[in-house]
């Protein structure tokens, strides 16, 4: 009975592969997120929360995402890093910019839903169910 063990290893090596297959769709999808979230300068078309714009206090502000998870936030000639992780698998992005940064800027500090996204326009909401918030941005 020598088909059992090559049967065994047929199989093995399909579940092997199939399991592949899904982290390599994973991988994709990170990073087309990530070549739209980085391509470019982004600024903030939209920020409402309680009902409550904010958009203008995001004037003179543009964003850069960078490969390496950091992201410059620039008014005038001042610039503040902070980090961004990308989850594709769940359209998420979880933003931070360190306490002492401008108020504005702790206000994005947030794990956001991607809704909708292309090229050249991102929309997200907080996946914290308690804050009501709306979030887009788009490239300059």
């Amino acid at each position: 009975m020598k088909t059992a063990p090559t049967t065994i290893l047929l199989l093995t090596a399909a579940i092997l592969t199939l399991g592949g297959c899904r982290k390599v769709v994973e991988d994709l999808q990170t990073k087309a997120l990530i070549d739209i979230i980085t391509s470019g300068r982004w600024v903030i078309d939209q920020f409402t929360e309680a009902s409550t714009e904010y958009a203008q206090d995001y004037g003179g502000y543009e964003f850069k995402f960078n490969e390496s998870g950091t992201v410059d936030a620039y008014k005038g000639s001042s610039v503040t890093t902070g980090t961004f992780v990308v989850d594709a698998i769940n359209a998420r992005i979880t933003s931070r910019f360190p306490v002492g940064s401008a108020p504005v800027l702790l206000r994005l500090n947030e794990t956001w839903t991607v809704t909708k996204a292309s090229i050249s326009l991102v929309e997200a909401k907080p996946t914290d169910a308690g804050r009501n918030a709306f979030l887009r941005i788009r490239t300059k």
